[in-house]
Protein backbone atom coordinates (compact mmCIF):
# COMPACT_ATOMS: atom_id res chain seq x y z
CA UNK A 1 0.00 0.00 0.00
CA UNK A 2 2.64 2.53 0.80
CA UNK A 3 4.59 2.06 -2.37
CA UNK A 4 0.89 2.39 -4.26
CA UNK A 5 0.83 5.69 -2.28
CA UNK A 6 3.79 7.03 -4.26
CA UNK A 7 3.19 6.38 -7.55
CA UNK A 8 -0.85 7.52 -7.17
CA UNK A 9 0.25 11.25 -5.31
CA UNK A 10 2.57 12.60 -7.80
CA UNK A 11 0.00 11.86 -10.99
CA UNK A 12 -2.90 12.87 -8.61
CA UNK A 13 -0.91 16.15 -7.87
CA UNK A 14 -0.28 17.27 -11.57
CA UNK A 15 -3.96 17.14 -12.50
CA UNK A 16 -6.87 20.07 -12.39
CA UNK A 17 -9.07 19.91 -9.80
CA UNK A 18 -12.29 20.28 -11.78
CA UNK A 19 -14.18 23.64 -10.85
CA UNK A 20 -11.47 25.45 -8.17
CA UNK A 21 -11.36 28.97 -9.03
CA UNK A 22 -8.04 31.01 -9.04
CA UNK A 23 -7.49 33.19 -5.44
CA UNK A 24 -8.18 36.68 -5.51
CA UNK A 25 -6.19 38.96 -3.17
CA UNK A 26 -8.05 42.35 -2.70
CA UNK A 27 -6.45 45.26 -0.90
CA UNK A 28 -7.54 48.21 -0.09
CA UNK A 29 -6.03 51.73 1.37
CA UNK A 30 -7.50 54.48 3.23
CA UNK A 31 -5.74 58.25 2.54
CA UNK A 32 -5.90 60.01 6.39
CA UNK A 33 -6.53 63.56 5.99
CA UNK A 34 -5.24 66.31 8.36
CA UNK A 35 -6.98 69.65 8.93
CA UNK A 36 -5.02 72.36 10.68
CA UNK A 37 -4.61 75.86 10.46
CA UNK A 38 -1.32 78.04 11.05
CA UNK A 39 -1.26 81.44 13.38
CA UNK A 40 1.23 83.53 13.15
CA UNK A 41 1.21 87.14 14.99
CA UNK A 42 -2.45 86.31 15.46
CA UNK A 43 -3.22 85.89 11.74
CA UNK A 44 -3.95 82.98 10.07
CA UNK A 45 -1.24 82.19 7.36
CA UNK A 46 -2.90 81.01 4.03
CA UNK A 47 -0.05 80.71 1.88
CA UNK A 48 1.86 77.82 3.06
CA UNK A 49 3.72 75.16 0.91
CA UNK A 50 4.29 71.57 1.04
CA UNK A 51 7.61 72.18 1.34
CA UNK A 52 7.34 74.64 4.78
CA UNK A 53 6.03 71.23 6.56
CA UNK A 54 7.34 68.06 8.23
CA UNK A 55 5.44 65.29 8.11
CA UNK A 56 6.71 62.72 10.69
CA UNK A 57 5.09 59.54 11.51
CA UNK A 58 6.10 58.01 15.40
CA UNK A 59 9.38 60.23 14.42
CA UNK A 60 9.71 58.93 10.88
CA UNK A 61 9.32 61.31 8.33
CA UNK A 62 6.79 60.78 5.90
CA UNK A 63 5.99 62.11 2.12
CA UNK A 64 2.73 64.30 2.00
CA UNK A 65 0.14 62.92 -0.55
CA UNK A 66 -1.48 65.94 -1.18
CA UNK A 67 -1.80 69.49 -0.02
CA UNK A 68 -4.61 71.90 -0.58
CA UNK A 69 -6.15 75.06 1.02
CA UNK A 70 -5.47 78.58 2.15
CA UNK A 71 -4.48 80.66 -1.00
CA UNK A 72 -4.21 77.23 -3.30
CA UNK A 73 -6.85 77.23 -6.27
CA UNK A 74 -6.66 73.22 -6.79
CA UNK A 75 -9.25 71.35 -4.33
CA UNK A 76 -9.53 68.00 -4.93
CA UNK A 77 -11.10 67.12 -1.49
CA UNK A 78 -14.72 68.50 -1.33
CA UNK A 79 -15.51 70.77 1.55
CA UNK A 80 -18.88 70.96 3.41
CA UNK A 81 -19.74 73.84 6.10
CA UNK A 82 -22.75 73.97 8.42
CA UNK A 83 -23.92 77.30 9.26
CA UNK A 84 -25.25 76.56 12.79
CA UNK A 85 -27.26 79.61 13.83
CA UNK A 86 -28.27 81.10 17.54
CA UNK A 87 -31.85 81.80 16.97
CA UNK A 88 -32.32 81.71 20.83
CA UNK A 89 -33.94 85.46 22.53
CA UNK A 90 -30.42 86.62 23.52
CA UNK A 91 -29.70 87.01 19.86
CA UNK A 92 -33.11 87.35 18.15
CA UNK A 93 -34.40 89.88 20.45
CA UNK A 94 -31.21 92.14 20.08
CA UNK A 95 -31.23 92.01 16.11
CA UNK A 96 -27.38 90.29 15.90
CA UNK A 97 -28.28 88.23 12.66
CA UNK A 98 -28.61 89.39 9.20
CA UNK A 99 -28.67 86.72 7.29
CA UNK A 100 -28.26 88.17 3.51
CA UNK A 101 -24.72 89.16 5.01
CA UNK A 102 -24.20 85.64 5.88
CA UNK A 103 -25.35 83.80 2.89
CA UNK A 104 -23.19 86.24 0.55
CA UNK A 105 -20.04 86.44 2.51
CA UNK A 106 -19.98 82.78 2.53
CA UNK A 107 -21.07 81.92 -0.90
CA UNK A 108 -18.17 84.73 -2.50
CA UNK A 109 -15.28 83.59 -0.08
CA UNK A 110 -15.80 79.92 0.09
CA UNK A 111 -16.08 79.23 -3.69
CA UNK A 112 -15.51 75.37 -3.45
CA UNK A 113 -18.04 75.04 -0.57
CA UNK A 114 -21.38 73.98 -0.02
CA UNK A 115 -23.75 75.12 2.78
CA UNK A 116 -25.98 73.24 5.41
CA UNK A 117 -28.25 75.94 7.01
CA UNK A 118 -29.18 75.02 10.87
CA UNK A 119 -30.58 77.01 13.74
CA UNK A 120 -30.84 76.21 17.51
CA UNK A 121 -32.41 77.18 20.65
CA UNK A 122 -33.27 74.88 23.06
CA UNK A 123 -34.07 72.58 19.73
CA UNK A 124 -31.76 71.99 16.91
CA UNK A 125 -33.59 72.48 13.30
CA UNK A 126 -31.93 71.64 9.91
CA UNK A 127 -32.99 74.07 7.12
CA UNK A 128 -31.15 72.70 4.44
CA UNK A 129 -28.61 70.14 3.57
CA UNK A 130 -25.32 70.95 2.34
CA UNK A 131 -25.50 72.79 -1.44
CA UNK A 132 -24.82 75.52 -3.29
CA UNK A 133 -28.48 76.11 -4.96
CA UNK A 134 -29.09 79.74 -4.40
CA UNK A 135 -32.98 78.31 -4.10
CA UNK A 136 -32.57 76.37 -1.63
CA UNK A 137 -29.98 78.23 0.54
CA UNK A 138 -32.30 81.49 0.00
CA UNK A 139 -35.41 79.40 1.28
CA UNK A 140 -33.36 78.31 4.37
CA UNK A 141 -32.08 81.41 5.22
CA UNK A 142 -35.49 83.19 4.74
CA UNK A 143 -36.82 80.60 7.31
CA UNK A 144 -34.52 80.67 9.92
CA UNK A 145 -35.79 84.28 10.91
CA UNK A 146 -38.59 83.87 9.05
CA UNK A 147 -38.50 87.74 8.25
CA UNK A 148 -39.27 87.18 4.94
CA UNK A 149 -42.96 87.30 4.07
CA UNK A 150 -43.04 86.51 0.36
CA UNK A 151 -39.71 84.92 -0.09
CA UNK A 152 -39.54 81.17 -0.31
CA UNK A 153 -39.21 79.01 3.04
CA UNK A 154 -38.87 75.42 3.72
CA UNK A 155 -40.17 73.51 7.07
CA UNK A 156 -37.12 72.34 8.83
CA UNK A 157 -36.39 69.34 10.01
CA UNK A 158 -36.14 68.44 13.74
CA UNK A 159 -33.15 66.99 15.26
CA UNK A 160 -33.50 65.84 19.36
CA UNK A 161 -31.06 67.38 21.52
CA UNK A 162 -29.79 65.51 25.01
CA UNK A 163 -27.69 66.85 27.45
CA UNK A 164 -24.37 65.14 28.10
CA UNK A 165 -23.95 63.16 31.08
CA UNK A 166 -24.18 65.38 34.62
CA UNK A 167 -25.17 68.04 32.77
CA UNK A 168 -28.52 69.74 33.77
CA UNK A 169 -30.70 72.70 32.23
CA UNK A 170 -32.28 75.95 33.07
CA UNK A 171 -35.83 75.41 32.82
CA UNK A 172 -35.93 79.34 32.34
CA UNK A 173 -33.73 79.53 29.40
CA UNK A 174 -33.59 78.37 25.56
CA UNK A 175 -29.98 78.26 24.55
CA UNK A 176 -28.50 74.83 24.30
CA UNK A 177 -25.49 75.72 22.79
CA UNK A 178 -22.94 72.89 23.50
CA UNK A 179 -25.48 70.26 23.01
CA UNK A 180 -26.46 71.94 19.06
CA UNK A 181 -22.61 71.61 18.20
CA UNK A 182 -22.69 67.87 19.15
CA UNK A 183 -26.14 67.04 17.52
CA UNK A 184 -25.06 69.04 14.57
CA UNK A 185 -21.87 67.26 14.14
CA UNK A 186 -23.67 63.99 14.58
CA UNK A 187 -26.25 64.82 11.84
CA UNK A 188 -23.59 65.52 10.07
CA UNK A 189 -22.16 61.99 9.96
CA UNK A 190 -25.63 61.15 7.88
CA UNK A 191 -24.38 63.44 5.07
CA UNK A 192 -23.57 61.16 2.28
CA UNK A 193 -19.90 61.74 0.31
CA UNK A 194 -17.03 62.41 1.80
CA UNK A 195 -15.38 65.39 2.56
CA UNK A 196 -13.73 67.80 4.10
CA UNK A 197 -15.94 69.21 7.14
CA UNK A 198 -16.81 71.95 9.52
CA UNK A 199 -19.21 74.29 11.79
CA UNK A 200 -19.42 77.90 12.03
CA UNK A 201 -21.46 78.72 14.78
CA UNK A 202 -22.94 82.19 15.05
CA UNK A 203 -23.77 82.79 18.84
CA UNK A 204 -23.38 85.74 22.03
CA UNK A 205 -22.06 82.78 23.56
CA UNK A 206 -24.21 82.54 26.48
CA UNK A 207 -24.95 79.10 27.07
CA UNK A 208 -28.37 78.13 29.20
CA UNK A 209 -27.14 74.37 30.59
CA UNK A 210 -24.30 73.44 32.59
CA UNK A 211 -22.54 71.89 29.88
CA UNK A 212 -18.73 72.97 28.64
CA UNK A 213 -16.88 73.32 25.56
CA UNK A 214 -14.91 70.25 26.20
CA UNK A 215 -18.53 68.41 26.09
CA UNK A 216 -18.94 69.17 22.26
CA UNK A 217 -15.10 69.49 21.24
CA UNK A 218 -15.14 65.99 22.53
CA UNK A 219 -17.64 64.64 20.34
CA UNK A 220 -16.63 67.27 17.02
CA UNK A 221 -12.63 66.04 17.44
CA UNK A 222 -13.35 62.40 17.89
CA UNK A 223 -15.49 62.77 14.19
CA UNK A 224 -13.09 65.57 12.75
CA UNK A 225 -15.01 68.10 12.30
CA UNK A 226 -13.68 71.32 12.78
CA UNK A 227 -15.61 74.07 14.51
CA UNK A 228 -15.53 77.93 14.48
CA UNK A 229 -16.86 80.61 16.52
CA UNK A 230 -18.46 83.90 15.88
CA UNK A 231 -19.20 85.78 18.86
CA UNK A 232 -22.08 88.13 18.16
CA UNK A 233 -22.68 91.34 19.81
CA UNK A 234 -19.12 91.44 21.40
CA UNK A 235 -19.51 95.63 21.67
CA UNK A 236 -23.14 94.95 23.20
CA UNK A 237 -21.55 92.98 26.07
CA UNK A 238 -18.58 94.85 26.20
CA UNK A 239 -21.01 97.67 27.09
CA UNK A 240 -22.93 95.87 29.70
CA UNK A 241 -19.94 94.82 32.00
CA UNK A 242 -18.91 98.43 32.05
CA UNK A 243 -22.97 99.37 33.38
CA UNK A 244 -22.38 96.27 36.11
CA UNK A 245 -18.73 97.32 36.83
CA UNK A 246 -19.41 98.99 40.09
CA UNK A 247 -20.90 95.96 41.30
CA UNK A 248 -17.79 93.49 40.63
CA UNK A 249 -15.93 96.77 42.85
CA UNK A 250 -17.94 96.51 45.79
CA UNK A 251 -20.69 98.09 45.45
CA UNK A 252 -23.98 96.31 46.75
CA UNK A 253 -27.12 98.45 45.99
CA UNK A 254 -29.07 96.53 43.61
CA UNK A 255 -30.81 93.12 44.68
CA UNK A 256 -29.92 91.65 40.88
CA UNK A 257 -26.46 91.93 41.29
CA UNK A 258 -25.37 88.25 41.37
CA UNK A 259 -27.47 87.93 38.23
CA UNK A 260 -26.15 90.47 36.22
CA UNK A 261 -22.48 89.42 37.51
CA UNK A 262 -23.05 85.96 36.35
Amino acid sequence: MARAWLVIIPLLSGLPIIGQEEPVFRAETTLATVSFHVVRDRHYVDDLKPQDLALLEDGTPRNITFFEGGRSKQRTTAVDVALLFDISGSVIDEGLLDMTTWKSAFLTSLPNASLAVYGFDSSLKRFCLPTRDPGKLEAAFNSVLKTSKTGPKVIPDRITLSLPPKRKSNPNGGTWIFEAVIGTVNDMATWRGRSTRLIVIFSDGFPTTTSVPEDAAKVAGDAGVAIYPVALGHWRIVEKVREIAPLLNGNTGRPNEGAQRR
